[in-house]
Order: structure tokens, then C-alpha cells, then sequence
């Protein structure tokens, strides 16, 4: 519920904001710096300054910096390989000015692989699995001649981590 108040919101403040192409690149720079580019200089009292004359409260501010943010992250987090048209999904919900929407995609565009570039360097994920190979041993001698009759299986695991390094991590069983 809290989550569709805040968006209700943000959509309102987003379709009657009057910003310039200039002033809504600036709102977006200042998002993505400060919530995916780690700036500690941006601040939402900075944001509410410099972008929007004071004309909004901060916390009125603090709502739209913080669902663009919420909002950008998801289209990140849960696709590996955003691409316009998630993007664009999400712009629709925002129901902005064309003025407005077609800045923000434009923005996307420009920045999208260095937001998730950052994102994936600096909020691990698990790796993924790419392959699985294995067989079974059967060992009846051993090297000093001993009977032994073990069996094992060597198991091989080919990971991709959130940077696309590829690891293989091979056990025996």
C-alpha cells in the first residue's frame, strides 16, 4: 500500500513538474549519482536547491528522488540485460509529459550501461550456473598397488558472476 501511495504521488509530482529538458537531465544525474554512483555530495536538500528553487518541499523531493531510484533499480535488478523497451515499461507507468518522457528515455539510453555496470560490481549476486558436467570412477587399485575398490564422482561447475568472469569449481564426491 505504502508502496503504491508513494508512486501515486510521484506520478502526480512528475506530470505537473515544469522542469526544463536541462533541469530534468540534472534530476536524473543527480539520482543516479546518488543512489547508483555512491556521490555522498548530492543530497536531497542539494537536489531541492539547485533543480527545483525550493518550490517543492524537501520531502516532496525526497519522494520522487526516491521512487525514480526504486524504479530504476528494479528494471535493473531483475533483468540482467535491461533494455529500452523494459525501460520503457516503466516510463509508462510514470505518465509524463511527452517533454518529460522523452528526456528520461534519452537519459536511459546514454547511462544504461554504466548504471549496471555499477550495479553488478558493487551488489553481488550469486553466480549462475552456465554448466554442469560429471562422471563416475571406479578405482580398484591404487597407486602403491593396494586393492580398493572406491567409487567417486568428479563433478565440474561452470559459473558466470555478476561482472561475466567465468569460473569453473570442480569437487569429488
Amino acid at each position: 500500500v505504502k508502496y503504491r501511495q508513494n508512486h501515486h504521488k510521484l506520478n502526480m509530482a512528475l506530470s505537473e513538474l515544469e522542469l526544463s529538458e536541462d533541469y530534468a537531465k540534472a534530476l536524473l544525474d543527480a539520482v543516479v549519482k546518488r543512489n547508483f554512483l555512491d556521490d555522498k555530495d548530492i543530497t536531497i536538500e542539494l537536489i531541492t536547491e539547485e533543480i527545483f528553487a525550493n518550490n517543492y518541499s524537501v520531502e516532496d523531493v525526497r519522494v520522487i528522488e526516491s521512487q525514480i531510484h526504486k524504479d530504476f533499480a528494479q528494471v535493473i535488478q531483475f533483468n540482467p540485460e535491461p533494455n529500452s523497451e523494459m525501460f520503457a515499461q516503466l516510463l509508462a507507468t510514470f505518465e509524463l509529459p511527452d517533454s518529460l518522457a522523452s528526456v528520461f528515455a534519452s537519459y536511459w539510453e546514454t547511462k544504461r550501461s554504466r548504471i549496471v555496470e555499477y550495479r553488478a560490481s558493487h551488489y553481488s549476486q550469486n553466480p549462475s550456473l552456465e554448466n554442469l558436467s560429471w562422471r563416475i570412477d571406479r578405482v580398484l587399485k591404487s597407486k602403491g598397488g593396494n586393492d580398493t575398490d572406491t567409487t567417486s564422482c568428479l563433478v565440474s561447475l561452470d559459473t558466470r558472476d555478476n561482472l561475466n568472469q567465468k569460473q569453473t569449481i570442480k569437487f569429488e564426491i
